[in-house]
Formats: structure tokens, C-alpha cells, sequence
């Protein structure tokens, strides 16, 4: 998700500089040479603050209160059925220029999310209501996942990671900027994270080729993938597994990752040359396999076994944001039609109907991102300011 949504900003900013450029023919607003018009004189832009490095605090943040608008666009089924069927409920966020990017479950049923048009991080339950923490200025939050204490831990520029209490404690830990040889896209947010059993937060650095580590009280260790000497993995996403392994998803090497959260040792498992999958976005599956998309749906089982699940009407489908729903299927954002995808362990993908997209603003950006949790799956509509649920139960019943 982040290699495409770093896609998405290379390509707004190659815009707008044609924009500024011109065409041949057209007229540029220059600065008047004296006594020739009545035009301003020309005063260049103040130059941009420097982005802040590092880590930041400790401090307490004010929580803000708002209350989200519920709108139940998909009344669902109810019963044994509920789940073929499950209702669908979109929180329309209050707070001006919010752009809701990436979203975490609780244990309580509520749901986290990171909001960089805000400089924020969120937390929205079922009924709409929304305590949201600012971030310091200048701290823009990336991918975030919830800790086994209920604490949310969170990537963001510095590199820094940030760790977030529901009483409103914040702190930024720094993480070094290393670099493959073969450089990334430079010192991106780290994330997206994991839960280990041993207590730590795990995550990727997708520029450095890292896996990382970060304990309760903020000790970062990096742990460089063993083909970083040579050419650039890309690692993008991480799961826990069944084994009490870390997994993670090398998509530009078409590998998965495994580290031994005691041992730290690293093993690589190379994708089938015949495989069309380069696995992206990584998920535990409730029957103790790594599933992946990237293109096609990937299962690798822990002793490194692949298979391949070819989705229907191949090509029609740009499947994102895997992930293990309560019903045990596996669900997954369709960003070019703007649809919710679910597959059975078996294979069998069915639709759920197109979310509705009044901007029509999905062909660009899509659905943001993707979690499932315990009674309920989330996901995020930056474009368009928006929070959904899938549940058995529709807001407010």
C-alpha cells in the first residue's frame, strides 16, 4: 500500500509542475518591467520549514472530542446469514482536511486510524464517536497497529516510531535512516507493525530493507534482509504467524521473509518462478497459513510451501490491503472499482457491492486500507474523509 500510495504522490507532484510550467503560446505572469503595467512586483514563496528529525517528547496530548456522522448505506443480513450479507456503516469524519490513511483494531471493537491531512491519530468506536491526539508539528503518521496493552504504536517522517497511549501520553523514538545500496524512496515512515510474542512491536523499513524491533521502553534494533547487498526487497508488509515467527513481504525480490522473533535469524523463501504473485500486503489466515496479494492471492504455509489462488476475471480486479476478517474468509479493497473482495481458504471470491463513491474519486486513490478485527472489518476512505465497518450489526441497531 505504501509503494502505491508513493506512486500516487510522485505523480501528483510531476502534475503539478507541468501545470507551473506551461505550454508553448501561453501566457506567463512575470513580474512588469517598471512603468509597464500596474502588476505586482513579484515576491518568491517563503522557503519551507525543514522537516523534523528524530524522535520527540515525552508528552501528554489534549485528546479532542467529535462526534462522526453514521450513515448505513448497506442495511445487510441478519441471523445465521448475517455474515453472506453483513451490513455496511460509513462514519463521515468531521474535522476539515481529514484524509483517514491507515487503520488498526482493538480488542474493545473500536478502531484506530492514522490521519496525515490532520497530523493526527484517531480513535473511532461504533457509535461515531471519535478522541483524536495531534501530533507535533510537522509529525505526519503513516501505517499504525494497536499493541497488546491497548497502546498504538505508529510510523512517521524523522524516521521516528511513535507510541501513543489512550490517556493521551505521546513519545517519538528515532530510528536510524539506513539505506540499501540501491537506494528506495528515501527515509519513509517505518511500518506497517506487528504484535510479537515477545513483547516488542516488529515492522519493516521499506528504503532501508529492514526489519525492525522496538521494545516497551523504545530500544530500536534493525536487522539488515540478507540480499540488501545486492539489490533493494522493498519489504512493505508483516504478519504474525501460527510458528510465533515474524513474516514479512519482499515484493521487488518476489519473496516472503521469515524472522525468529528469539534467534533473530532470517530465512527467505523465494516465489515459484511460474508464480504471478509478488506478495505485498501479508495476513495470518485462521488456518494457520501466510496469505499475501499482490496481483493474484498467495498462501505460503510455515514450512515455506507456496500456492497460488488465481482470482476470477483475471486483470479486472487490483486487489490491496489483505486481511483476516471474523467470519474466517480473507477480505480485500478491489481499488479499481472500488469493491470489497472476500475468498473463502478454498479459493471462492465473491463481491460485495461497489461502496459508493459520490466524488468519483476511486479511479485515482480507492479505498485507503484494510483491518479486521474481532467482531467487525474497518477500512479507510482518505479521498473522501470516511470511515467503514462491515459487521453484523448496522450503526445504531
Amino acid at each position: 500500500m505504501r509503494r502505491r500510495m508513493l506512486v500516487l504522490a510522485l505523480l501528483l507532484v510531476s502534475t503539478a509542475t507541468a501545470c507551473g510550467a506551461g505550454v508553448e503560446g501561453e501566457s506567463r505572469n512575470l513580474p512588469a518591467s517598471p512603468g509597464t503595467g500596474s502588476a505586482p512586483p513579484f515576491v518568491p514563496a517563503p522557503p519551507a520549514p525543514p522537516a523534523p528529525t528524530g524522535g520527540f517528547g515525552p508528552m501528554h496530548v489534549a485528546p479532542e472530542h467529535e462526534q462522526a456522522s453514521a450513515s448505513v448505506t448497506s442495511p445487510g443480513s441478519s441471523g445465521a446469514a448475517c455474515w453472506a450479507k453483513p451490513a455496511l456503516t460509513e462514519y463521515a469524519l468531521t474535522k476539515a482536511s481529514g484524509t483517514p490513511f491507515s487503520v488498526a483494531t482493538a480488542a474493545d471493537g473500536s478502531v484506530w486510524f492514522s490521519d496525515p491531512g490532520t497530523m493526527s491519530i484517531g480513535r473511532l468506536d461504533s457509535s461515531g464517536a471519535v478522541t483524536r491526539y495531534p501530533l507535533p508539528a510537522g509529525r505526519k503518521p503513516g501505517p499504525l497497529a494497536v499493541g497488546v496493552d491497548g497502546s498504538v504504536w505508529f510510523g512517521t517522517n524523522g524516521p521516528a516510531v511513535g507510541h501513543l497511549t489512550p490517556s493521551g501520553e505521546l513519545t517519538g523514538f528515532a530510528v536510524p535512516t539506513s539505506e540499501g545500496p540501491i537506494h528506495g524512496p528515501g527515509p519513509t515512515p517505518p511500518g506497517p507493525f506487528v504484535a510479537g510474542p515477545d513483547g516488542a512491536m516488529w515492522f519493516v523499513e521499506m528504503a532501508g530493507d529492514n526489519v525492525g524491533r522496538i521494545t516497551p521502553d523504545g530500544e530500536v534494533t534493525e536487522y539488515g534482509l540478507p540480499s540488501r547487498d545486492r539489490m533493494h526487497a522493498n519489504p512493505e508488509s508483516i504478519a504474525l504467524g501460527s510458528d510465533g515467527a515474524i513474516w514479512f513481504s519482499e515484493p521487488l525480490l518476489t519473496r516472503m521473509g521469515r524472522i525468529d522473533v528469539h534467534s533473530h535469524a532470517i530465512t527467505e523463501f523465494p516465489i515459484p518462478p511460474m508464480g504471478a504473485v509478488a506478495p505485498a500486503d501479508v495476513t495470518a489466515g485462521a488456518d494457520g497459513a501466510v496469505w499475501f496479494d499482490g496481483g493474484q492471492i498467495g498462501r505460503m504455509a510455515t514450512n515455506g510451501d507456496f500456492r497460488e489462488y488465481p482470482l476470477p476475471w483475471q486483470g479486472q480486479y487490483a486487489p490491496t490491503s489483505l486481511t483476516s476478517g471474523p467470519d474466517g474468509r480473507l477480505w480485500m479493497i478491489d481499488t479499481r472499482n472500488g469493491k470489497t473482495l472476500r475468498m473463502t481458504l478454498t479459493g471462492a471470491v465473491s463481491e460485495l457491492p461497489p461502496v459508493a463513491d459520490p466524488k468519483g474519486l476511486y479511479g485515482a486513490f480507492g479505498l485507503q486500507a484494510m483491518a479486521g478485527g474481532p467482531d467487525a472489518v474497518w477500512f479507510a476512505e482518505g479521498s473522501l474523509n470516511r470511515i467503514g465497518r462491515y459487521a453484523c450489526e448496522a450503526a445504531g441497531h
